[in-house]
């Protein structure tokens, strides 16, 4: 979404972009992906009035109906009031409404909202976010909804995340979590599960957080495939090396740390991601300390860095980090995996 806010002192309006977006789904509840968390401003240093609008779009129990929540909204001079455009067609069809209002569209698909909020002195702002519509008697879909009260198809597809980390009982097992998948109706997912990549789902109807011992060491690009009760699915994959776990296989005389690394969601939007190192240790006992390759150029950016952190990837795609941890003797050790953003 696009969002504005006006400082008078500045002369103008100032625009920043937010993170991910907000999609809308109209059932009996709603779900949002990728939001990248609440933006703080504060007046300047010479007190100049400063006006947010901030706009969120959520689901309504009433067919075709849409929750437009503008209460996030504020201004250092007051309270605000609340102007909306349903429909993106330049007029606004509640003047002076309430900060979260519901509104029920005449046939399903996605349309453009536009807030637009007053303070007592006459500064405004707009902001901008998408809704979308769906109509569950099984009506059709509308237009483009760029302002004659249609709306683009609706997309029913699932969305599908896969996160694989270390689990307890041994180097073999992980916790396989689709926890982050979700249905646009609003229903219920089935969950599968595709180990090695060869598409075969061995597991099937599983639960969404799971823990699974890999049979042998080795690379796995593991398959998850969520379905919805209307038998729309999706897929994801992720990457993980399993590395061997027999402490009797151990030399002595090898006193490299044991180096182990993964990588999770993490708040903030589809970008971020939690860095974890923190299962790595020394055979020496000595204290670690941790070094990154965020982007495989063979530097380490990241230098006496923290065991576990949250990174903001630059954008879609495949990441290969590195970790090297060294102890306080100098022994040292290296891995890396592949993060897909």
């Amino acid at each position: 979404m696009t969002r504005h806010w006006l400082n008078s002192r500045a002369g103008g309006l100032s625009q920043y972009m937010r993170q991910g977006g907000i999609v809308l789904l109209v059932c009996a509840c709603c779900l949002i992906f990728g939001c990248g968390g609440s933006t703080t401003t504060t007046p300047d240093q010479n007190g100049d009035p400063i006006i947010v609008a901030w706009l969120e779009t959520f689901g309504s129990d009433k067919n075709l109906g849409a929750t437009i929540d503008g209460s996030g909204s504020w201004s250092t001079e007051g309270a605000v009031t609340y102007d909306y455009d349903m429909d993106g067609d330049g007029t606004y069809d509640v003047l002076a409404g309430d900060s979260v209002e519901t509104w029920i569209y005449p046939k399903a698909g996605q349309y453009t909202v536009i807030l637009r909020v007053t303070d007592p002195k006459g500064n405004s702002a707009t902001d901008t976010a998408k809704a979308t519509a769906v109509d569950e008697t099984g009506g059709s879909d509308g237009g483009d909804g760029s302002g004659d009260g249609g709306g683009d198809p609706v997309d029913e597809t699932p969305v599908a995340k896969l996160n694989i980390y270390w689990a307890e009982g041994g180097n073999a097992f992980r916790t396989l979590d689709a926890t982050s998948s979700w249905a646009k109706d609003g229903g219920n997912l089935s969950y599968d599960y595709d180990i090695d990549g060869d598409g075969n789902y061995e597991i099937k109807n599983g639960q969404k957080s799971l823990v699974y011992e890999y049979p042998k060491p080795g690379e796995y690009t593991t398959v998850l495939r969520v379905t919805d009760s209307k038998g729309n699915s999706a897929t994801a994959s992720f990457t993980e090396t399993i590395q061997p776990d027999d402490p009797n296989a151990w030399d002595p005389s090898d006193l490299a740390p044991v180096v182990k690394l993964q990588a999770y969601w993490a708040e903030g939007g589809d970008e971020y991601r939690t860095i974890d190192a923190q299962s790595s240790w020394a055979r020496t006992g000595e204290d670690l300390v941790y070094d990154y390759d965020m982007n495989n150029d063979g530097t380490f950016e990241i230098k006496g860095g923290e065991p576990v952190f949250v990174h903001h990837f630059p954008g879609p795609g495949s990441y290969r980090i590195w970790l090297r941890v060294t102890d306080e003797s100098g022994n040292s050790g290296t891995t890396s995996i592949v993060v897909e953003v």
